[in-house]
């Protein structure tokens, strides 16, 4: 009995009510942003984006606001009117006199260790490796066949040859960096790979990063995630959101160039199941079943982005509406999800 008045004194305090709202109340939200990308038939990865992020801003910001409108929510008497009382579930005891607390906290355990293996020890380990100036070698002297097709590559869009470097590496790689002075890198083995309007779609995506990133949408929302780096629909989320600006990049690219099916083909190019074996197994390898699922979760997006980019339509002019009725939706649901 003491364990379970433990457990309620801990769901009943602020901190207690706030990390369970933020949980629910962005269940509530995802999949009211699902229903209207549904309903509504959504296709421009932008408007797609607004509705992620509010998946990561409406919970976080949900429960002071609720809190200060009607500050007795958290009381016996509104949670008996709720549309849900997590309390009811929570409180609850699983077979074998388990709290439904413990597989809460298990999930919410392994959200934080993925957050911290698969994003934030990356992100700093890639900071630390540019701060060291580790990279991959340049080539320092360029093939006059290799710059004419970087220049030809790059007639009509907004960056000149100095803005291009070329790595000493045969696979296919291509990447920018942003700042003052952003840099598109470019492998010595895309240039022989590809030709000149492949390498034109894939040098136009990486100028819309470079443009989008002054206009930081996923810096924002990656410190809302890092904020809710405890839950597992903000993990989702993030993930999907990052996804859709590989598409608004490709977007945004075959408005420079006006060739979605050369982007296309360049994007087909990139796939591991065309570029690569799969490995062969010895016994010894411990990544390879992380590798795989690495791979084919690139592979599926970008086969996304190819089929995507093959059968290119527009939205209906929606003029926000979808984004206000999510809004408006989740306001009244969660206010009485406590």
């Amino acid at each position: 009995m003491s364990d379970s008045w433990n457990i309620n004194d801990l769901l009943s305090t602020y901190w207690g009510m706030y990390l369970v709202q933020i949980i629910l109340h962005s269940v509530v939200v995802a999949v009211l942003a699902e229903c209207a990308i549904m309903a509504w038939q959504i296709r421009s990865p932008a408007s797609r984006q607004w509705l992620r992020v509010m998946v990561l801003v409406l919970p976080l910001a949900a429960f002071p606001v609720f809190q200060l409108l009607s500050p007795d929510r958290g009381t016996i008497f509104f949670r008996l009117q709720s549309l849900f009382d997590s309390n009811r579930l929570l409180l609850l005891d699983l077979p074998g006199t388990i709290p439904m607390l413990v597989p809460l906290f298990i999930v919410l355990g392994l959200s934080s260790v993925i957050f911290l293996v698969q994003e934030l020890i990356p992100v700093i380990t890639n900071m630390l490796a540019h701060m060291r100036g580790e990279s991959v070698p340049l080539v320092e002297k360029l093939d006059e066949r290799s710059s004419e097709k970087i220049e030809r590559a790059l007639s009509g869009l907004s960056v000149g040859r100095d803005s291009v470097e070329v790595l000493d590496d045969d696979d296919l790689v291509l990447y920018s960096s942003t700042g003052a002075n952003p840099i598109i890198y470019v492998s010595a083995g895309m240039l022989q790979q590809y030709d000149i309007e492949h390498l034109q779609g894939a040098f136009a995506h990486e100028i819309a990063h470079i443009r989008r990133s002054r206009r930081p949408l996923l810096m924002f929302a990656y410190i809302l995630r890092t904020v809710m780096f405890f839950n597992p629909v903000a993990l989702v989320e993030f993930r999907r959101l990052a996804q859709e600006e590989e598409k608004a990049c490709d977007d945004y690219a075959v408005s420079m160039t006006g060739k979605p099916q050369a982007l296309a083909e360049a994007i087909s190019m990139l796939r591991p199941a065309q570029t690569q074996q799969p490995p062969e197994s010895d016994g010894k390898s411990e990544n390879t079943i992380e590798i795989a699922l690495e791979d084919y979760g690139h592979d599926i997006l970008l086969q996304s982005r190819e089929r995507r980019l093959r059968e290119l339509s527009g939205d209906i002019a929606l003029w926000g509406i979808p984004h206000i009725a999510t809004f408006a939706a989740f306001a009244v649901i969660a206010y009485y999800v406590v």
